[in-house]
């Protein structure tokens, strides 16, 4: 019977290495039994099913994780955004594209829905039911950034799944955003540019930008600057000031001023409200006559601006977002570590900002020392409930009993283990253990009395308590029925009502089965040894 259940929690026989690293024939033997290619396709997966158990399950099919945007059918998102004023013809060949680039893997997908207007598209990638979840949204993102490649002008990013898959290509959306903090807002500058070429240096992180408005804005602020060629303007017998004011009957939407600013008298740029804007080629192509057009007279260049100062508790905060080859978690040591490092004058910081949908590794360390303490107090008070030091750990056994109906549970039914799923370990840390010590007391009380067979005593105490177990369990269930049938996948009520579920019910069969087992076992030791 325990045999059954170390298989039911099962053994990490999937963490085998694939080499020992060693030289010799044994070594050897194990590389060409492990590693044959029949062994790996065929027996493999079966093995790790059958000896794996509810942990292989879990930890290697379960997904861990926020999910975003995610429907019934499990799915990817991808975001396309191009510049203004594009024909939605241009929008829709792109689509076509990159649905072409996804042709290879439409067995693991059940549909593609998109939704596209001439500046940005969403396509949804609805995966069919046996697709691997783990390995198959990074394949959909080698191919889509395959394509992306060979297109220009295009910000794409690729989400789903928890965003730990997600990933940026050639895309306006940033993957880490630094928040830069200090008294002086031209000194905050000049330490976020500082800070920008160290973090440029490193060959894993791109699309540094110290200027940017938000995380995910798609729409960053810029100016067009037309610069003349006086070269140019000579060459073709024709005078600047001309040139210049056509560029000005051009550009209806800023007009050129000076005005006294700080005591002095700057020019500055006036931009009027409602104003015609007009695109770049138009004002290249304007014909000034004898076949010279501006285009041939000007060089236009795109250049971003900050377009607002935010201050927050009286200090100036500048955003810095970037890019991070590779896993998000080693992103995310590199950034720390350099922040780390870096010194900055007093009354000056940065600091990565986490995602709103993201889950800090930090949080789940706080959930993991709750828990820990929570099965300290459970220990400590069965020790004194029991007097003895030994028997709280078997009203402990409880815990990974209902762990392993918690991790079947998120398999079978394919929820994604965020912070619902932590919030249901904590729960079934205090749920679980009740029913152990309702039994244990009972079990115990007829052990201490010492009347008739010990082990008939044992398991008649045992099956009185399983009428007021199984009525508290009925009905807990009850009330979370609905929230697993009814509920939306993406709520945080979905993955604790799954959690829960799970682990009473295994909870609730197992220690009936194994906890009188146990007890006897203990007791006939305790009293073998005094």
């Amino acid at each position: 019977m325990l045999a059954v259940l170390v298989l039911l929690w099962g053994l990490p026989v999937w963490m085998l290495p694939d080499s020992i690293g060693e030289d010799g024939a044994v070594a050897r033997a194990y590389e060409d039994w492990w590693m044959d290619p029949q062994f790996d396709e065929e027996t493999k997966p079966l093995l790790f099913k059958v000896l794996g158990g509810a942990s292989y399950l879990f930890f290697q099919k379960v997904h861990k994780g926020e999910v975003f945007g995610r429907t019934e059918g499990q799915s990817l998102q991808i975001v396309f955004t191009m510049p203004s004023n594009v024909p939605i013809q241009k929008m829709e060949e792109l689509c076509f594209g990159f649905e072409a680039a996804l042709a290879p893997y439409m067995e693991q997908i059940e549909k593609v829905a998109v939704n596209y207007s001439s500046k940005s598209a969403l396509m949804e990638v609805v995966l069919a039911e046996d697709a691997d979840r783990l390995t198959f949204p990074k394949k959909v993102y080698a191919a889509l950034a395959g394509h992306a490649a060979n297109v220009g002008g295009v910000g794409i990013s690729v989400s789903g799944f928890g965003f730990q898959h997600y990933q940026s290509l050639l895309s306006d959306f940033a993957q880490f955003s630094l928040k830069a903090k200090g008294s002086d807002y031209l000194k905050l500058r000049e330490i976020a540019e500082q800070f920008a070429d160290k973090l440029a240096q490193n060959k894993r992180i791109r699309d540094v930008d110290i200027d940017a408005v938000a995380r995910y804005s798609t729409d960053e602020p810029y100016e067009m600057i037309g610069r003349l060629d006086a070269r140019a303007i000579s060459a073709y017998g024709l005078d600047s000031d001309r040139v210049a004011e056509a560029l000005r009957q051009q550009t209806t939407a800023v007009s050129r001023r000076s005005l006294w600013v700080a005591g002095e008298l700057q020019d500055v740029a006036v931009k009027f409200r409602g104003a015609d804007v007009v695109s770049s080629d138009e004002v290249r192509g304007v014909d000034l006559g004898d076949h010279v057009r501006l285009g041939d007279l000007i060089r236009l260049e795109k250049s971003r601006i900050q377009p607002e100062i935010v201050r927050e508790d009286q200090t100036y905060m500048r955003r810095i977002n970037l890019n991070y080859l590779g896993a998000r978690e080693h992103g995310e040591k590199l950034i720390d570590l350099l922040i780390d490092r870096a010194e900055f004058p007093y009354g000056f910081s940065i600091a990565r900002e986490a995602s709103y949908w993201y889950w800090e590794k930090d949080n789940k360390k706080e959930l993991m020392a709750i828990l820990g303490v929570a099965v300290l107090v459970v220990w400590m008070i069965a020790a004194c409930l029991f007097e003895s030091w030994t028997k709280p750990f078997l009203v402990l056994l409880a815990v990974p009993m209902a762990l392993i109906g918690l991790f079947d549970a998120f398999y079978f039914l394919g929820a994604s283990f965020d912070t619902g799923g932590y919030i249901a370990v904590l729960f079934l840390a205090g749920i679980a253990v009740n029913n152990a010590f309702l039994m244990l007391y009972q079990m115990d009380e007829k052990a201490k009395a010492g009347a008739g067979d010990l082990a008939a005593e044992v398991f008649a105490a045992a099956a009185h308590r399983l009428k007021p177990i199984a009525i508290t369990t009925l009905t807990t269930l009850a009330g979370l029925l609905p929230i697993v049938l009814f509920e939306d996948t993406e709520s945080i009520w979905y993955p604790l009502a799954v959690g829960v579920t799970g682990g009473l019910v295994a909870s609730s069969v197992l220690l009936p089965i194994y906890l009188p087992m146990l007890y006897l076992s203990l007791h006939r030791a305790t009293v073998k040894t005094k």
